[in-house]
């Protein structure tokens, strides 16, 4: 599965979730997936990210997210546990970010698959210091 071996397809699964759909036209993501070293894709990856903890009026599309947060629970339960941590940790993420769900259970079970998993990291290290996202503060 593609999303264990590849952080771009990682990162493309978030940005499709979180950045505005008008930030997604032609092959933004694709462009993400397959093409990461562009300048208009690590802008994208970083605006996105950054958007997220800092900007308040990005906020979530709550349909968007949850029919994504429904295909990485199909995908947590059919895959073998080696290719669980990517998807549990874009869960805890959009989790984190919507304030929906229990995204510091999410957070721990893909540290617990892979200690080294730093999406999961920061999601924990949020909830420590008690950031939340930007448009919910």
């Amino acid at each position: 599965m593609a999303v264990g071996e590849t952080m771009p397809i990682r990162d493309a699964l978030v940005v499709s979730m979180i950045c505005p759909r008008s930030r997604l036209e032609g092959t933004a993501l694709l462009d993400l997936c397959s093409r990461p070293d562009l300048d208009s894709s690590m802008r994208l990856l970083c605006s996105s990210l950054d958007a997220a903890f800092t900007d308040p009026s990005t906020r979530p599309d709550l349909p968007r997210c949850r029919a994504g947060l429904a295909m990485l629970e199909r995908m947590v339960r059919t895959l073998p546990s080696d290719y669980q941590v990517q998807p549990l940790a874009i869960t805890a993420y959009i989790m984190w970010w919507t304030g929906e769900g229990d995204a510091m259970d999410y957070a721990l079970r893909a540290l617990g698959l892979d200690g080294g998993c730093t999406l999961a990291s920061i999601i924990l290290a949020a909830f420590r210091h008690q950031v939340r996202a930007a448009w919910a503060s």
